[in-house]
């Protein structure tokens, strides 16, 4: 008989945020089995829904022996989006992201500090209004799992980027090692060359929305 997994292992296996995968559910994307109104999941076809999806999955019998790739969209559900973040200034948005993630993620990190400190190294804007504030070194906020928080600022805020533009978007990328640090980097970098996608988020879009546009933009480039 094939093995069915609970929604908590089936969680565990694809490596997303509960929501993630309740909301697959709802919308029909996630090959299950209804049973007493609980899901259930083949294991055998999960894996290879996954796999034609890009999720990074591996085995999870026991303790993990190596840290899974990272998954963007994961990333980003876990960090969410944070708008009408105070912006006098970088410093002023570093210290309402600190406020806003410390409570979202249930931490108690001296954010604004570890974000400024990195950017008196180099500015990590990328271009285009663009940029991607992060601790100097990854795994500093002892995270259970990588984090990309998408922080909208009320007004644009200098960030002494190379074409001059003011941001109108940070993407803070806390990750749990150098490992995860470089392949979000990676898929955020490409994600982000999407030209519809910058369009509608420079139209200054809810919350809601601009998120859904990132799960529909990362669906769309794994097929």
């Amino acid at each position: 008989m094939p093995q069915l997994l609970t929604l908590p292992e089936a969680v565990k296996l694809l490596r997303v945020p509960a929501t993630t995968l309740q909301r697959w559910i709802r919308l029909g994307e996630v090959p299950c089995q209804m049973r007493n109104g609980e899901a259930r999941f083949q294991k055998n076809t999960l894996l290879a829904w996954a796999k034609k999806k890009h999720l990074f999955v591996g085995k999870t019998s026991g303790i993990t022996q190596q840290r899974q790739q990272a998954n963007l969209l994961a990333a980003l559900e876990r960090g969410g989006v944070h708008a009408k973040l105070s912006a006098e200034n970088r410093g002023v948005l570093f210290q309402d992201l600190e406020t806003r993630l410390n409570a979202h993620l249930h931490t108690n990190a001296p954010l604004a500090t570890l974000l400024e400190e990195r950017e008196q190294l180099a500015s990590t804007a990328i271009g285009q209004g663009l940029a991607v504030p992060h601790p100097q070194t990854p795994g500093m906020l002892e995270l259970s799992d990588s984090v990309v928080a998408i922080g909208l600022p009320k007004i644009p805020v200098e960030f002494e980027a190379a074409d001059g533009e003011p941001i109108i978007a940070v993407f803070v990328l806390l990750s749990v090692d150098a490992t995860h640090h470089l392949q979000l980097l990676a898929q955020l970098t490409r994600l982000l060359r999407n030209p519809e996608l910058m369009g509608f988020l420079h139209t200054q879009p809810l919350p809601d929305a601009l998120l859904e546009a990132f799960r529909k933009s990362l669906d769309s480039a794994a097929h």
